[in-house]
């Protein structure tokens, strides 16, 4: 049995490993294998501050790189948010997308979205603070009225 350690593995170098080993009792065997050093997650773009109204449906695009196989969480405050038909999150080759339908204002509060792999880990955090519907409110009170895409008041 060997072990080896390898320090100060940089991306120049990396997959570049080979380990031969022999056995020459009682015949001769030799093994060859491969190292493979995955590189560990980094979380490349991911929004700040969000300001979303409410009822509407929106879609949260964040960036990351790193080898597969990784696992994402994402966590509201502090309790990990499973999929519903509410909230799903798709991982993709690289970037994820959050979708939230009909946003309510309970999906106010700050976001982490964390992805581990055997090489490490990376989280980033955002917020999210819900408004309320700007047109209703002028609707609602009589203030103006909608025409095509334009607000006018009364």
């Amino acid at each position: 049995m060997s072990k080896a350690r390898i320090f100060c593995i940089s991306n120049a170098n990396r997959n570049y490993f080979s380990s031969h080993n022999t056995n020459y009792i009682p015949k001769k065997i030799v093994l060859k294998s491969y190292v493979m050093f995955a590189a560990p997650p980094r979380i490349d773009k991911m929004p700040g501050d969000l300001c979303l109204p409410e009822n509407e449906n929106t879609k949260i695009k964040i960036f990351y790189s790193g080898d597969q196989p990784m696992t994402v969480s994402l966590r509201k405050d502090t309790e990990v948010i499973k999929e519903t038909t509410h909230i799903k999150f798709t991982i993709f080759d690289d970037y994820i997308i959050i979708f939230i339908r009909e946003l309510e204002k309970d999906d106010s509060g700050t976001y982490t979205l964390e992805c581990k792999n055997d090489s490490g880990s990376a989280s980033g955090s955002f917020t999210i603070r819900t408004t309320g519907n700007l047109v209703s409110l002028f609707l609602v009170f009589g203030l103006g009225y909608i025409y095509r895409t334009s607000l006018f008041s009364l």
